[in-house]
């Protein structure tokens, strides 16, 4: 299972999928207005433990520079990286994307699923996205 989201300063978007639903059919998803929580670990925490469905990897889409997989995000106070974020939500990869247009119709998440690097059969189930980049992402 992943958990992707696309991260704003004022409203975040989470959505959990699995390989045999694929990309258009989020098994869990949800809204949550970002500047009620400290970061994005508690949100995602929080957002688990409501669905109860466990995942292994995630994708987040992010406003801001990605350098390195760590990013300070330019409209709320978070600094994240992939690695912390692996550890604190026990997940097995972590990956953060620099946002960039979102095209209309999209499903929560899916840049993120977009430019996914995790198993190759996740990859191959998630890889029907298409979309044009800006250059600026990783």
């Amino acid at each position: 299972m992943l958990i992707a989201g696309d991260i704003g300063g004022t409203k975040t978007d989470l959505a959990i999928y699995s390989i045999e639903s694929g990309p258009h059919a989020p098994l869990a998803q949800a809204q949550f207005h970002s500047a009620d929580y400290h970061s994005l670990q508690a949100m995602v925490s929080e957002f688990l433990a409501q669905v109860k469905v466990p995942v292994a990897y995630a994708s987040f889409d992010v406003a801001g520079p990605v350098i390195d997989g760590h990013v300070k995000t330019t409209n709320l106070p978070w600094v994240m990286d992939e690695i912390s974020l692996a550890k604190d939500l026990h997940l097995k990869s972590v990956r953060i994307w620099r946002t960039f247009r979102k095209t209309s119709g999209e499903i929560p998440g899916e840049a993120a699923l977009r430019r996914n690097s995790f198993p190759r059969r996740l990859h191959a189930v998630l890889g029907d996205f298409r979309a044009p980049t800006t250059g600026l992402s990783r």
